[in-house]
């Protein structure tokens, strides 16, 4: 799912602590997006896709996921349309929106939000799809053409 035609990234929670805000040299100024500060996460993120269980619900706006790699303070439940299903404690749900910081918790501002209880084999492969994207990403990395080099035809 994308916003503005900018991708969200399928994530472990725990993977938020290692972006930091992304500063334009040229400006020196924050933009709204969030760099990898190591290579095994090779690409800016500005949306995130998470999936765990709802563990602790703060108020109707608030709430925290766990995804088994650590815990994400969900924001802006109210601004969801009334279509979306209210978290609810042990449910399994997937969380799309932008992160908005890091600090002792990764902040997520949601835009989608899905109840998945019910659907076991979701909760099951969500790893799988995690690490097929990372491999994916890479693998993009790496084999793109080098544009100097020329082509035969």
């Amino acid at each position: 799912m994308a916003k503005a035609g900018i991708p969200s990234r399928k994530l472990f929670i725990s993977d938020l602590s290692c972006y930091a805000p992304y500063i334009d040299l040229t400006s020196h100024s924050l933009v709204d997006e969030w760099h990898p500060q190591t290579s095994r996460l090779p690409r800016l993120l500005k949306y995130v896709w998470l999936q765990g269980t709802v563990v602790q619900i703060d108020n109707a706006d608030t709430f925290l996921l766990d995804d088994g790699t650590g815990a994400a303070l969900v924001t802006g439940c109210c601004k969801l349309p009334k279509l979306f299903t209210k978290p609810e404690i042990d449910g399994y749900f997937l969380v799309i929106g932008k992160l908005m910081a890091i600090k002792n918790v990764p902040v997520v501002k949601v835009f989608k939000l899905q109840d998945l209880r019910g659907k076991e084999m979701l909760k099951k492969i969500w790893p799988l799809e995690v690490m097929d994207m990372r491999l994916h990403e890479a693998q993009e990395v790496t084999s793109k053409p080098d544009r100097k080099q020329k082509v035969k035809v």
